[in-house]
């Protein structure tokens, strides 16, 4: 997984870095979260907004994305992706979409968190030390929490509420007011991951106050923690000194050791996922790159030829327009498709501007359709 690099921080001292016996990431839920953010993703919005947006690339391919109050989701992103310089992965998309945004994003267990660049990483570490914390005064019970699903205008207040009484655990404090549109994660998470994010926007976390207790605090500084993997858990091709080294220019401070017990790793939590994420699957050579790409498109009331132009231009084949079906390239036309191949879209420009669409390797004929 291809990871942000976070603004210059001073190192951390040894001792104020937390040691980690509980592991949020360590769950199969976050490896099959990191799984999916390397597979392939490919889309072409104009004017979308991110709310929107998100959620749609979310839904496509299975994974839940937490957008940070402070960050505006009704901006409109236009993002071709992917671009020639960027591999094709889901997680990769949601980095480019972030970065348009002028935020980051980072994976809190199996959830992708986009929200304000100097956040991100000190949100992520939160929500580990949580997750240790309260695991360790539930027992050896890992403290999950159930589904979580809001109705619209809800608060945040409402939702905290909510999660306590299916918890089972008293959270003291109030959130400031402020209500959210109506949502759902699919993913089941853990309790501390669904606290993180949803006081994460308030700059605010959460610590144990109690068996079976919790207390709203201010975000911590700690961008960093360390704790030791077996192993299995981690992917052999990343423990290389060469891929260590590589990635230590990255995060400077960052340590990965070998030692009898296992391997002591102390870093941000990217070091730490950055060890344990998959490479992308290999795609077949063979196979057009067409076959394998999927786009999600949207467009309402454009002409038809500015429309389809834009696609040429964005996706790399080349149009022929035939004089008559010019005469129908500036009538106004929407439609949109989600996940769809190539020809599924250019299927679906057809139906909305009724021209003839015939695509033979790279050249697409645009014809005026006969009248049956």
């Amino acid at each position: 997984m291809a990871l942000p690099v976070y603004p210059g921080r001073a190192s951390q001292d040894t001792e104020s870095v937390p040691h980690i016996e509980h592991n949020l990431y360590s769950s199969a839920a976050t490896r099959e979260a990191l799984r999916r953010g390397q597979l392939p993703a490919s889309f072409l919005w104009e004017n979308k907004a991110l709310r929107l947006g998100v959620n749609e690339l979310g839904r496509t391919h299975g994974i839940d994305v937490w957008l940070d109050r402070r960050l505006d989701p009704q901006q409109e992103i236009s993002l071709r992706f992917p671009a020639e310089s960027a591999p094709p992965t889901l997680y990769r998309a949601l980095m480019s979409i972030a970065k348009l945004a002028g935020a980051a994003v980072g994976m809190i267990e199996n959830i992708a968190y986009i929200g304000p660049v100097e956040s991100v990483a000190r949100v992520q570490c939160a929500a580990v030390v949580l997750y240790d914390r309260m695991h360790r005064f539930s027992g050896d019970r890992s403290p999950m929490a159930p589904p979580l699903e809001w109705a619209d205008i809800s608060s945040y207040n409402d939702i905290l509420a909510q999660i306590a009484q299916g918890s089972g655990w008293s959270i003291a404090g109030r959130l400031p007011h402020d209500l959210l549109h109506a949502g759902r994660w699919n993913s089941p998470a853990t309790l501390a991951t669904q606290l993180t994010l949803l006081l994460a926007g308030f700059d605010m976390t959460a610590e144990p106050a109690g068996p079976r207790a919790l207390r709203l605090v201010p975000l911590g500084k700690n961008t960093e923690w360390q704790t030791i993997y077996q192993p299995s858990e981690l992917v052999g091709t990343r423990l290389s000194p060469t891929a260590i080294q590589q990635l230590q220019r990255r995060f400077p401070s960052a340590r990965a050791v070998q030692q009898p017990s296992g391997w002591h790793v102390s870093g941000p939590t990217d070091f730490h996922l950055a060890l344990m994420t998959p490479p992308p699957p290999q795609l077949n050579a063979n196979a057009s790159r067409w076959q394998r790409m999927r786009w999600t498109f949207q467009v309402k009331n454009k002409p038809a030829k500015v429309v389809l132009d834009s696609l040429s231009t964005s996706i790399g084949f080349d149009t022929h327009w035939s004089s008559t079906a010019l005469e129908k390239g500036n009538q106004t036309i929407s439609f949109e498709v989600a996940n769809a191949d190539l020809d599924t879209l250019l299927q679906a420009f057809a139906r909305a501007s009724g021209l003839q669409v015939i695509r033979q390797g790279s050249v697409v004929q645009i014809d005026h359709r006969q009248s049956q």
